[in-house]
C-alpha cells in the first residue's frame, strides 16, 4: 500500500514508464486499494485519483478512450456519494453499445462495459448523513481473528443490521444511521459482548474487539471430538 501511495503524483494520477498520466492505470489502483480503505490510511490517496478521474470527463461523458471509461465508473461508482456525476460517463457508455450488444466488437472492452453498468446499479456508495461502522473481532487470549463471528447493530432509527466477520475477522456496516448504538458480538465457544458507540454522519466508527472463550463450551466441544 505504502508503494502505491508513494507512485501517486501530486495530482492525483498514476503514471506509466514514461511519466506520462494514465487514466487506465490511475482508475486501476483506486480500485486495488477500496478494499483496503479501511484498514489502511488510503481514503485520500482514493479521493485524489478519482478526482483525477472526474476532472477528465469530457464534454460528452467519456473519461478518454471507451475501456477507460468503463473502468473509471468502476471506480467511481462504489464511493462517490453524489452519483449524478457519474450520469454522463453512464450515458456515453450506454450510447456507445452496438445493435450486436457488443462495444466496438471488442470482448475486453464489452466485459468492462458491462461490469461498469452492472456496478453502478449495486453500489452502495457512503451517504454523507449516514456513518460506516468497521471493526475486527479476535480471540483475546491467542489474538488470532474470529471468522464468521456475528456482529449486530443496533441503530438510533430502530435498525438491527447483523453481518459476520470474515476469514480476517473483519467486517463492515456502510451507511448506518448517526447517532447512538449498540453493538452486539458473539461467536461460537466465547462469550457474547456489548457495547454502545456514537456513530457520526461522515465519519468512520472503528470498533476492534478481544472476545473471551467460554471454557465450559470449550471443554464440551473438546470431550465430543473423536
Amino acid at each position: 500500500m505504502r508503494y502505491l501511495q508513494g507512485q501517486q503524483s501530486q495530482t492525483g494520477f498514476y503514471a506509466l514508464d514514461n511519466n506520462e498520466a494514465s487514466l487506465y492505470l490511475t482508475a486501476l489502483v483506486s480500485i486495488a486499494l477500496q478494499d483496503f480503505q479501511h484498514i489502511y490510511a488510503l481514503s485520500q490517496t482514493i479521493q485524489d485519483a478519482n478526482n483525477f478521474l472526474l476532472a477528465n470527463i469530457g464534454s460528452d461523458g467519456s473519461v478518454g478512450e471507451l475501456f477507460e471509461s468503463a473502468i473509471a465508473l468502476l471506480a467511481l461508482a462504489p464511493v462517490e456519494s453524489d452519483q449524478a456525476v457519474l450520469q454522463p460517463i453512464i450515458n456515453y457508455i450506454s450510447a456507445t453499445q452496438q445493435t450486436d450488444g457488443s462495444w466496438t466488437n471488442d470482448a475486453f472492452v464489452t466485459a468492462l462495459a458491462i461490469r461498469a453498468l452492472s456496478t453502478v446499479q449495486t453500489a452502495t456508495p457512503p451517504q454523507p448523513d449516514k456513518a460506516t461502522l468497521v471493526g475486527l473481532v479476535k480471540d483475546g487470549l491467542a489474538n488470532q481473528p474470529i471468522a464468521n463471528a456475528f456482529v449486530v447493530v443496533n441503530t438510533a432509527d430502530g435498525q438491527s443490521i447483523t453481518v459476520n466477520s470474515d476469514n480476517d475477522g473483519r467486517f463492515l456496516v456502510s451507511n448506518v444511521a448517526a447517532g447512538n448504538a449498540t453493538f452486539s458480538l458473539s461467536a461460537g465457544g466465547y462469550f457474547p459482548v456489548t457495547m454502545s458507540g456514537t456513530l457520526i454522519a461522515g465519519q468512520v466508527f472503528n470498533l476492534n474487539v478481544n472476545l473471551v472463550a467460554d471454557p465450559i463450551v470449550s471443554a464440551v466441544d473438546n470431550r465430543y471430538c473423536f
